[in-house]
């Protein structure tokens, strides 16, 4: 679609001097610039920072042995809900400029190459570990960091960010280039008062991790899964037979030992998640997607859903698209990613931020009777690593790895029955404290975009 507008030539001394149509006819970027004709209060990021840097880059060696390694995040990695979930162990010895690579509390991390703008706020959560080179670290103390956050996050502002980037091939920022930002600035009270609500949402999603964590703790007490320690095993032909695909590949077999297994010789009472669920385990069809305005509903994909706020997504599917229904998930359901790369065999508990909305159809859609079982219950057992790990044993596919609810439906749970209402009640506060921290935010970055649009209509 060809687009067309008019710009005075004073635009020409803003940020970058180019002569590219997308950094003028940038939505963002003229909402902006026309606000500062305006003389809304403003400063550049690069004065209202104490530091604004990228990291060095170095050849990056990683181990297994985690006694002997930092934690290590991706760009992508830091926007997650659990942003350590994936990290790999960067060896501590080959790893140089490791304070400058230090992810801290209260530094706002924004990605500079690939997919450029995304914007985390470091917690208690993953502060301490290493980041990519690819994260633009931001600390300050000039103005409230919450605020800054907030304002980065902002639809508006994250437009006006996408016409700075350069790159051919990887589009790309840099510190310079972020630097020469304009961040509007409203009055102090305000700026208080969106931080305020940055500052305990932040609290809130720590809060939620370690309940989570801490339910995972008491599985991993009371089952005591054997971590794989040997490359090999042996394996009786009729296993193989009885299974569902067939496998051969050993990596099928070789994953602690078969968590069914080890439920087994331990002699805990287990049942089949198929056992356990209201309907049948499904994917939702798949089929052309219609998308339009926001009188739509609003889709999101599984990496979506994995993010540390799904309310920030804003792309919504027609009424009318074919198999909607099968899109729309409801709350305390149970999505389990069935395509992908790291995220596949990652369960997630539908919650009220994407709740009577569209997932697609990467994700198998576990629906648990409450009459038998509490669905925070099994999403607690789902979520924990090692059971992740074992999901992921079932994987098939040589170019899209895939799994399926036929292998799912077979996976055992275990039955704690002393147990069972502290690890649901766990999940559950889990699952309410991020919501709140959700919405908080959310909060928080629709006051930044009402000054906007009162500065736009004053």
């Amino acid at each position: 679609m060809m687009k067309s507008g008019q710009i005075s030539i004073s635009r020409f001394n803003e940020g970058l001097t180019v002569f590219k149509p997308d950094y003028y006819l940038n939505r963002g970027k003229k909402v902006i610039s026309d606000l500062l004709d305006k003389g809304i209060t403003n400063s550049s990021l690069v004065d209202l920072t104490d530091k604004l840097y990228q990291g060095g880059i170095f050849k990056r060696v990683f181990v297994e042995n985690t006694d002997y390694a930092h934690q290590y995040i991706t760009a992508s990695d830091m926007v997650k809900a659990q942003p350590l979930d994936n990290a790999k162990n960067i060896s501590v010895k080959y790893t140089p400029w490791v304070d400058e690579m230090t992810l801290r509390d209260k530094q706002i991390l924004m990605s500079c190459a690939g997919t450029v703008g995304n914007t985390t706020l470091v917690n208690d959560s993953f502060s301490g570990c290493i980041g990519s080179q690819e994260i633009i670290r931001i600390e300050t103390s000039q103005i409230p960091f919450g605020f800054l956050y907030a304002y980065l996050s902002a639809p508006i502002v994250n437009e006006y960010i996408q016409s700075m980037i350069y790159g051919a091939v990887v589009p790309r920022i840099s510190p310079e280039e972020l630097g020469r930002l304009p961040v509007l600035l409203p009055e102090e009270n305000k700026q208080q008062q969106i931080h305020n609500l940055i500052v305990e949402a932040s609290k809130l999603r720590v809060e939620a991790n370690k309940l989570l964590k801490e339910s995972h703790r008491i599985f991993d007490q009371n089952l005591n899964f054997k971590p794989r320690q040997a490359l090999y095993m042996k394996k009786n032909v009729k296993d193989i037979l009885g299974n569902y695909h067939n496998r051969l590949d050993s990596s099928f077999y070789l994953n602690i030992n078969n968590a069914d297994e080890e439920l087994s010789k331990a002699r805990y009472k287990s049942i089949e998640l198929g056992e356990l669920v209201l309907r049948k385990m499904f994917t939702a069809q798949r089929g052309r997607r219609n998308y339009v305005g926001s009188n739509g509903i609003r889709f999101l994909s599984t990496t979506n859903v994995s993010e540390s706020n799904p309310l920030l997504i804003n792309k919504f599917l027609s009424r009318s698209t074919k198999g909607l229904e099968t899109l729309i998930v409801n709350k305390k359901w149970i999505l389990v990613s069935s395509s992908g790369q790291e995220i596949l065999g990652s369960a997630f508990l539908v919650d009220d931020t994407y709740a009577k909305s569209a997932v697609n159809q990467h994700s198998i859609r576990v629906i648990i009777d409450e009459t038998l079982i509490s669905p925070y219950y099994v999403y607690g057992y789902l979520s924990t690593p090692k059971i992740k790990n074992y999901i992921r044993s079932g994987i098939y596919g040589s170019a899209v790895l895939t799994i399926d609810e036929h292998f799912l439906k077979s996976l055992k749970i275990p039955i704690l029955n002393d147990k069972m209402e502290e690890i649901s009640k766990l999940v559950e506060s889990y699952s309410n404290k991020f919501e709140t921290a959700c919405f908080m935010e959310k909060e928080a970055i629709t006051l930044i975009e009402n000054e906007i649009e009162q500065w736009q209509e004053s």
